[in-house]
């Protein structure tokens, strides 16, 4: 259902939407023996694998700007299929594939009015079908050790695609990939962690391309910089952390030392083009100190 009443100095308007959700579990259980046939009872836990999915239907109310009132809402259909373990000693993975059908895809163009702000357009339907991944592998559970070298790693695919639209000019974009939307997304990490309080990593990140603009401007394609081809990155970061032993500070108070850095290469790389090209964070560095009373 759909109204709308108008007056010379005010606009409003109510919808009205039906949306629907469902979703479904399903879980394994299992029994776990002692790692390398030792007793370590405080580490038993119970193997655990889970099928889970379903499907749900979303509305996001759009910005106002300069555009014709009222606004069409983004409407989406979204459905997910997935699972999830711990059902391998020492084992954790999640996977899911998703699918996503969404009206009046709101887009933020890299464009600005005078006032500086942003101008937004949409497109008529976009699809959005991918996976997303998680993996982690601990040594603990094989050796009984204090210490815990592990690996982890986190990977999504998002094939964005415009199926219905136009652009600027009129032109056709479907089949254009959706603007600000990198189609992967990727974090390796190596670390080590330990019962006495501390651990450390490191990780590669990497974020795929991705265009600033629904026509999908080449790299090169703007002179003034504003629309076009960000190009994907690999960047290395680093952390480390150590818990305090409430022994060791004032008042037993909980107290956390971290570092960390971000960009240790120093790579030189573009993070985004709106108003013009933008250079990413330069190798940082970051100490300090949480405190909790």
């Amino acid at each position: 259902m759909f109204g709308v009443e108008r007056d010379t100095k005010n606009f409003a308007y109510n919808k009205t939407y039906w949306l629907p959700g469902i979703s479904f579990s399903w879980g394994l259980f299992g029994a776990q023996s002692a790692p390398m046939g030792k007793s370590l009872e405080p580490m038993r836990t119970t193997y655990h694998t889970t099928m889970y999915g379903g499907y749900n239907r979303g509305v996001t109310i759009p910005v106002q700007r300069e555009g014709p009132f009222p606004p069409e809402d983004e409407l989406g259909d979204n459905y997910q299929l997935g699972i999830r373990s711990t059902g391998i000693r020492g084992v954790t993975l999640d996977m899911a594939g998703f699918y996503k059908q969404i009206q009046n895809y709101q887009i933020r163009g890299a464009a600005t009015t005078a006032a500086g702000n942003n101008v937004f357009t949409s497109a008529d339907e976009v699809e959005i079908p991918g996976v997303e991944m998680y993996a982690r592998l601990d040594s603990r559970p094989f050796t009984g050790w204090k210490l815990n070298p592990y690996g982890e790693a986190t990977f999504t695919y998002a094939a964005g695609e415009i199926t219905a639209g136009v652009g600027d000019g009129g032109a056709s974009i479907v089949g254009n990939r959706i603007p600000f939307a990198p189609r992967e997304v990727a974090y390796l990490t190596t670390g080590i962690e330990s019962t006495a309080g501390w651990n450390a990593s490191v990780s590669f990140v990497y974020r795929g391309d991705f265009y600033t603009d629904a026509v999908n401007t080449p790299f090169e394609g703007d002179p003034s910089g504003e629309n076009g081809l960000v190009p994907s990155v690999w960047l290395l970061n680093a952390r480390a952390n150590f818990t305090v032993p409430q022994s060791l500070t004032p008042g037993g108070a909980d107290m956390a030392l971290f570092i960390s850095g971000q960009n240790l290469t120093n790579k030189l790389y573009i993070t985004d083009r709106e108003d013009g090209v933008k250079p990413g964070l330069g190798r940082s560095l970051m100490a300090g100190a949480r405190v909790k009373w």
